[in-house]
């Protein structure tokens, strides 16, 4: 149940970095799951998982710490806008966000589907748990992406990811699409 109480915290943050985190506990604790269940599947679903999740939330926690660098630490209805100072930054915090939810075409969507293969011989009520705390965790990176990067833009100068940023970030999402 650490999936949904996890999820169900993050969707009460009010700061980027908070909020991030508590997503990242859920999802670490849907890898666990698959683990724990003990079956095939399960725990091969589950490691793979964690190595997907190895590469997408490094690469999200990377791009939060990018956006704060330029914008301080400050409550998520404070942002707003940032797409237009910051479109590879949008771009990178989108991919990896979708990533971290075992969007299709990603190895995360492979891994997430044979660990519910493994859970669901287990229990169906922790399938329900896994499958409901992913939904939160979909639902609150998409917000979090509205809020952050969508609407008026308050910023006057470019604000975009820097030469010195570019490899890391680069590699990253290329890491979450092509693995």
């Amino acid at each position: 149940w650490t999936v949904v109480y996890g999820a169900v915290v993050a969707l009460s943050q009010s700061h980027l970095r908070a909020c991030i985190a508590w997503t990242v506990l859920s999802l670490s604790a849907v890898a666990f799951a698959g683990i724990a269940s003990g079956t095939l599947d399960g725990v091969v679903g589950g490691i793979v998982l964690w190595l997907s999740k190895t590469f997408s939330v490094s690469g999200l926690l990377l791009v939060v710490a990018l956006v704060e660098a330029r914008v301080g630490n400050r409550p998520l209805n404070a942002f707003g806008g940032l797409a237009h100072a910051a479109p590879a930054l949008a771009g990178a915090f989108l991919v990896l966000s979708l990533a971290c939810v075992s969007l299709p075409g990603t190895l995360g969507f492979i891994a997430e589907d044979t660990l519910h293969k493994g859970v669901v011989e287990v229990s169906a009520w922790l399938l329900a748990a896994v499958v409901l705390g992913v939904g939160l965790v979909a639902v609150i990176l998409v917000r979090v992406f509205g809020l952050i990067f969508l609407g008026p833009s308050t910023r006057l100068h470019d604000m975009d990811v820097l030469p010195r940023e570019r490899a890391p970030v680069t590699l990253l999402v290329l890491a979450v699409v092509l693995l």
